[in-house]
């Protein structure tokens, strides 16, 4: 059984890391991308996958309205608001 995934992250670079990631699984179709909450909602609609993954923070509509949504129209789809956090990626440094 193949499952599809719609991607939804408005940084490019992460985006396509989750999507060439994915692709490498033979049970995983990559149905769609978007890189906003509008977008990723109107897809969802559109493709109906099977999951959404769905980054938290992205302009217009986050993640949680987007899922909540998706949810609520397209009730087969499940969907997965995501935060992708790296610590220290604000040019800030921990002390170690």
């Amino acid at each position: 059984m193949t499952i599809r995934v719609l991607v939804a992250d408005d940084q490019a670079v992460v985006r396509q890391g989750v999507v060439l990631l994915l692709s490498t699984s033979g049970d995983i179709e990559v149905a769609g991308e978007a890189s906003d909450g509008q977008e990723a909602l109107r897809l969802t609609l559109d493709l109906k996958p099977d999951v959404a993954l769905v980054d938290l923070r992205m302009p217009g509509l986050d993640g949680a309205p987007v899922t909540k949504r998706m949810r609520k129209r397209l009730p087969t789809t499940r969907g997965q608001a995501r935060e992708a956090f790296c610590h220290g990626c604000d040019g800030e440094s921990e002390a170690t």
